[in-house]
């Protein structure tokens, strides 16, 4: 016998895990189609590699919450897609210009939140 709070928690994990699920077969997530692979080997580490990205993208969501940034996978990668960089290669120069291309606002805590232009 479970108690409402034991059935409520199950029922928000199964949640969990059918939004995983759709967010895995969204190709505005991780698509795991479509494949074109004719080896199961092959087959099997594409979706291992798509669950592995969406492990990631829920530990950077948990960061940015621990951040004091309230997010979601949904928010998070529609705001990741924000940011943009241009290079601007130039003769006689032997390094490119490098922008970073307007975002909104919450794209903003995002990118300086996960230090992102050290990665540049």
């Amino acid at each position: 016998n479970l108690n409402t709070i034991e059935v409520a928690w199950n029922y928000r994990q199964q949640y969990l895990v059918e939004q995983a699920i759709k967010w895995l077969k969204s190709s505005d997530f991780l698509a795991v189609r479509p494949m074109f692979h004719r080896v199961d080997n092959s087959t099997r580490g594409h979706i291992f590699t798509c669950y592995i990205g969406l492990l990631l993208l829920s530990l950077m969501v948990g960061e940015l919450i621990k951040l004091d940034i309230p997010t979601s996978v949904y928010k998070a990668v529609k705001n990741l897609k924000e940011i943009k960089l241009t290079r601007v290669f130039m003769e006689g120069k032997t390094k490119p210009l490098v922008t970073i291309d307007s975002m909104s606002a919450d794209a903003k805590k995002i990118y300086d939140a996960l230090e992102l232009k050290s990665y540049i």
